[in-house]
């Protein structure tokens, strides 16, 4: 059996746009396998938040973690 060839590696150009209602996008296009992957990034956190308000962030990720009247305790990390 004969190994086949490595398929020739993708461009490294990464194409950069902004949609009208202001979403930046990146695209890097690679055609060596059917696939798509996502990533979303919110530039939220507590190096974004403003003097005074501190700390909101850390807590609203432990009440994401308590559950909802919708969802239980953990399930959102997991739906």
């Amino acid at each position: 059996m004969t190994a086949r060839p490595s398929p020739p590696a993708p461009a490294s150009s990464v194409h950069a746009f902004t949609l009208a209602n202001g979403l930046r996008v990146y695209l890097r296009e690679d055609h060596r396998a059917p696939l798509v992957s996502v990533q979303l990034w919110y530039h939220v956190g507590s190096s974004y938040e403003p003097g005074g308000h501190t700390g909101l962030s850390h807590a609203l990720e432990h009440l994401l973690f308590e559950g909802s009247s919708k969802l239980a305790p953990g399930q959102y990390a997991t739906s």
